[in-house]
């Protein structure tokens, strides 16, 4: 099928509209484009799912926790629906969010397509257009990624700020959490930088994605600032967020070839420099007031699918390093999991189990935390 026909499949499926919150089974998510809530303007692609397990209404309204999940560059908001290499044993994210007791959220980024941005690009064997978040890189992008008034470009900051006010507006009232994978993870960097009163971000899980350590600011403002503030609850000029502190935690590859775990230049970019995973985690630590010291509490067993031509497909046993800062606020931890040896794309399997429980245990302990400070 062509791009265009699989875009259109994925705003059409599944077909389900509401304007309340509702409850549905495991990987049986409703559209909320068609509601009038989606601020979908500007946006070639405009979809966003909503997954609310039963046990999260009460009265069409609820507080359970809600997860937003972000997919990489030229995927679909639809793979969080069914099981795949990294998220089988949940049955998806989505099952994950009812055995947790989350409302997830899965938006879909913007189709791209046209002259690259700058040298290296690569569409990873895909055919434009393809899908992604815009941190004003983004191949096809009509502003200069410097011209922050400009907004002929998808803005993804006031498009997930109102997903945000569209669901409290349907009772939901729960606290914000953010997973992205690589673009996604990119996103949820850039969205938690800029928390605020608009974006009331608790926590994020970034997944083979770090900060930028350049340039500080890029693409549509007003979200678009790069990097978290110096300090907790620092508010800058010119910056619209509060600079709240927020729970950080990574899943990353030590031999990701694509998003490198030493960091470095995206994609040979002059303007677009990675940190290093580890200069991203302290830059975190730093944001949020840890006053300790970087430890090592335990290792996992964790396996990954190698992509090595030789070896390509097979399954590497290998180790998840477990690493945390001390001295954390209860409601912002900082830490991460560095898988041995990994390509881009993370471990499927941590501990014997999916990934993703690594991420919803993080969560209900910000959660938890939240709720006793």
């Amino acid at each position: 099928a062509s791009r265009a026909a699989v875009a259109l499949l994925v705003v059409a499926v599944p077909p389900a509209v509401v304007a309340k919150l509702q409850p549905n089974p495991p990987n049986q998510p409703v559209e909320l484009n068609a509601t009038g809530l989606i601020p979908c303007a500007g946006r070639n692609l405009c979809s966003v799912l909503l997954d609310v397990p039963a046990a999260c209404v009460t009265a069409g309204a609820s507080q359970c926790p809600i997860g937003f999940f972000f997919h990489g560059h030229g995927d679909y908001n639809t793979e969080f629906l069914v099981g795949r290499q990294r998220n089988i044993r949940f049955g998806g994210v989505s099952g994950g969010v009812h055995a947790n007791s989350f409302i997830g959220v899965y938006p879909q980024g913007a189709m791209y397509s046209g002259t690259n941005r700058f040298a290296g690009w690569k569409w990873r064997n895909k055919t434009p257009p393809a899908s992604g978040w815009n941190d004003g890189s983004m191949p096809g992008d009509r502003c200069a990624w410097d011209d922050y008034d400009c907004h002929e470009d998808p803005n993804d900051g006031t498009f997930i700020a109102g997903i945000i006010d569209a669901l409290r507006k349907m009772g939901a009232g729960g606290h914000i959490y953010l997973w992205g994978g690589s673009n996604g993870a990119m996103a949820v960097q850039v969205l938690a930088s800029n928390a605020g009163p608009k974006l009331p971000v608790a926590a994020i899980s970034a997944g083979w994605g770090e900060l930028n350590a350049k340039p500080p600011r890029s693409g549509p403002s007003p979200y678009n600032w790069n990097q978290p503030t110096p300090r907790p609850d620092q508010q800058l000029p010119g910056r619209v967020g509060d600079g709240r502190p927020v729970a950080q935690q990574a899943h990353h590859g030590d031999q990701d070839p694509v998003v490198p775990w030493s960091g470095g230049p995206r994609f040979n970019s002059t303007v677009w420099v990675f940190m290093s995973e580890h200069d991203s985690d302290h830059t975190w630590a730093r944001h949020n007031g840890c006053r300790g010291a970087l430890t090592q509490p335990r290792n996992y067993s964790a396996k990954f699918i190698s992509r090595a031509p030789a070896t390509k497909g097979t399954v590497v046993p290998t180790t998840a390093i477990y690493w945390r800062y001390e001295g954390c606020p209860a409601t912002a931890p900082v830490e991460y999991y560095q898988i041995v040896g990994c390509p881009h794309g993370g471990a499927f399997e941590i501990d014997g189990r999916d990934p993703f429980w690594i991420v919803f245990s993080f969560w209900s302990r910000v959660e938890k935390a939240l709720h006793v400070q």
